[in-house]
């Protein structure tokens, strides 16, 4: 059996530093050491059980606090245990020798059953066992907390929305009393033109009729009364009508109401569809929650929950490059890192989140933006190089746009170019032509790339691809450099603005003077793809991206 204060993959006794107990919610323990290496895509599986927990590091499993405080009681015990005192000297004929003399008492029944230290192990494997349940209960009633805010939230919009549409249900009630009358005035004075009439075609009739000159001269008074009669009616009809405030009433009710009512077939649609939907059992509720409304706002994301990683690591969160998601970039969790890669000319699936890349990518924090290009060769990707860029210069702007293709031209797919001083100090390679793949293209995406540009001669310095200048121009940049201003009098040319250099060794001379990053991880990957691919244009960008968090 094992020893309930050791580790029971390492064997090793637990501490309070780098293996601290820490208990899977199928409720095993062991040390924070051990549960860091067992983190594999996403998942920790448990040694004993097989059982498979969602996690991005150890850091996510509770402590265990009982088996701490177990371990610090044993420890205390054995500092505080005292030695027996010396056996005093009794006289034979005193009064205490008789005492000492008669027979010890009986142990009492509680100490006769008393329990082998195998059977301690086990209970105190079962008080592990139950403080790891208590944790459990802990983090369930942590989510049923978050749900029931999220409930109280949706309770309180429900109300604001029954509100507003009792407000417009009464806005809409108004409009139609105010057509009502309007209907009314019409109406009136539509009978007042039909009467109009009447007496026009009596008029008529009697002029047809005439037969001597006083009928005559009445019938002129008659024309002339009824001109001024038609006149009059003709005005008021087009003073009073269209009026103005019931026309725009109407117009703005009825538009608001069924720009309302459109909306509600998609959204029942959206409602049926997922009412068919049976979210992921691993996923926390408010993951559950984010897997059925298919709703996360980019604020959510960057604070990289539990319930975020989750839905990350199961594939269901893309960033994508318009609304309608034709263009899609993944999301993906490895190795305790969220990355986005390249976009893609094809849809997002249907079941994703989708977020805005344009607003994920302007998130990043500028003073720490890393991205990655995945090199390939022989047919396989064999690694990933890390690149830490200084975003405050515009090539380096112009890189994370080049490695998530949020334009449209992307690494992706590029060739490695050149190599030169191989195998020498000052090894470097070139590449990022991802017009002609061959060094003669590469445009520029950004319109300028002055900027705060450094100089370096240690190897993993990520540089612009430039033109040999003239020998003042470099004095010149030298002693700017040496006298601690920018360097900012480079300009690469526009048809190969997009190359990049990378230095694989150290070296003494002339140092690139436009560096705006440096390899942070993956250097010996590009060491060894020149050492072994004679042809370096054979090793090729399957994949590059933007790292989201560390």
């Amino acid at each position: 059996m094992v020893n309930p204060g050791e580790c029971g993959i390492c064997f090793a006794a637990f501490d309070e530093t780098d293996r601290r107990p820490r208990t899977v919610p199928c409720g095993h323990t062991f040390c924070s050491a051990c549960l860091g290496s067992m983190v594999q895509s996403g998942n920790v599986a448990c040694p004993d059980c097989r059982a498979h927990h969602p996690a991005s590091n150890a850091t996510q499993f509770p402590i265990n606090y009982g088996m701490e405080a177990f371990i610090k009681h044993l420890k205390d015990k054995k500092l505080t245990k005292t030695p027996s005192a010396p056996e005093a000297v009794v006289h034979p004929s005193s009064p205490e020798k008789k005492i000492l003399e008669e027979p010890p008492c009986a142990p009492s029944p509680k100490q006769s059953a008393g329990i082998s230290s195998k059977l301690q192990s086990l209970v105190k494997e079962q008080q592990n066992c139950m403080t790891s349940l208590v944790t459990v209960c802990h983090e369930m009633q942590s989510e049923l907390d978050q749900y029931q805010v999220h409930l109280g939230d949706w309770e309180t919009e429900h109300c604001q929305l029954h509100d507003e549409l009792n407000d417009l249900m009464k806005k809409n009630k108004a409009a139609v009393n105010l057509v009502q009358q309007e209907y009314t005035r019409v109406v009136a004075e539509k009978k007042e033109g039909e009467c109009i009439e009447e007496r026009l075609k009596e008029v008529l009739k009697y002029q047809q009729a005439v037969t001597t000159p006083q009928e005559v001269e009445t019938a002129i008074h008659k024309t002339e009364h009824c001109s001024i009669m038609v006149e009059a009616w003709k005005q008021r009809c087009q003073q009073l009508f269209p009026h103005v405030s019931t026309v725009a009433t109407s117009w703005t009710r009825r538009w608001s109401t069924r720009e309302a009512l459109n909306a509600l077939p998609a959204k029942d649609n959206f409602m049926e569809t997922n009412l068919t939907l049976s979210p992921n059992p691993d996923f926390t509720i408010t993951g559950k929650i984010m897997d059925i409304t298919k709703h996360l706002t980019v604020k959510e994301f960057w604070k990289m929950s539990r319930a975020v990683l989750g839905m990350v690591g199961a594939g269901k969160v893309v960033a994508v490059q318009n609304g309608a998601g034709l263009c899609s970039s993944r999301i993906t969790l490895e190795n305790d890192r969220v990355y986005l890669h390249c976009l893609e000319d094809q849809p997002s699936p249907a079941d994703a989140i989708k977020l805005p890349i344009n607003e994920v990518v302007d998130s990043l924090d500028d003073s720490c933006t890393v991205t990655f290009l995945d090199l390939a060769w022989e047919g396989s990707t064999r690694g990933r190089v890390h690149i830490r860029l200084s975003r405050e210069t515009p090539l380096a702007s112009q890189f994370v746009l080049l490695c998530t293709g949020q334009r449209g031209p992307s690494y992706r797919n590029t060739s490695l170019l050149q190599v030169i001083r191989r195998d020498g100090p000052g090894e470097r390679v070139f590449g990022g032509d991802y017009e002609c793949n061959n060094g003669s293209g590469g445009r520029m995406l950004v319109p300028n790339t002055l900027g705060k540009y450094h100089w370096s001669a240690k190897a993993g310095a990520v540089y612009a691809r430039f033109p040999e200048v003239d020998c003042n121009a470099i004095l010149t940049a030298v002693w700017n450099w040496l006298s601690g201003k920018s360097v900012s009098i480079w300009k690469p040319p526009d048809y190969t603005g997009a190359q990049f250099g990378i230095t694989l060794r150290d070296f003494y001379g002339n140092a690139p003077c436009v560096v705006f990053g440096e390899v942070e991880s993956g250097l010996e990957l590009l060491k060894d793809a020149v050492a072994n691919i004679r042809d370096i244009r054979e090793v090729k960008v399957s994949d590059c991206g933007v790292v989201l968090s560390r």
